[in-house]
């Protein structure tokens, strides 16, 4: 057998000429690649804690811009909430002191009718 090996940065590809057959490797499945040399090692492993940190800061900065969102959109509905709440109580009060007003009108109109009319039957009596 005669295998002639390719190798091209992390990944080896290869193809083996065999003298029964002849085949050739296309897929090679790599379950692990460690460093020999111990500073590679070193150097590999805090790139990855690096690559770590900058990922899991960019997760926490996205979540709290999130929040943040979240909350200013709360904010946003409770005061205009708020706003269309005052709008209502004071529509409330207009409502009322109209109906108050009223009421007092026809009091007033009540009051004077039945006075005249106590005034007409006094007179009536004493005309008698």
């Amino acid at each position: 057998y005669m295998c002639i090996l390719h190798c091209d940065g992390w990944y080896s590809f290869s193809f083996c000429l065999m003298y029964e057959y002849v085949q050739t490797i296309t897929n090679i499945d790599i379950q692990s690649v460690e460093p020999v040399d111990q500073r590679t090692r070193d150097a590999l492993q805090k790139s990855v804690q690096l690559a770590i940190e900058i990922t899991t800061k960019a997760q926490e900065a996205s979540a709290r811009h999130e929040a943040e969102r979240a909350e200013q959109e709360a904010r946003g509905r409770l005061e205009r909430q708020k706003i269309e709440d005052e709008a209502g109580a004071e529509k409330a009060r207009r409502d009322l002191l109209q109906l108050q007003t009223e009421s007092a009108a026809v009091e007033a109109k009540g009051q004077a009718i039945a006075d005249a009319l106590a005034r007409a039957e006094s007179a009536k009596i004493e005309g008698q």
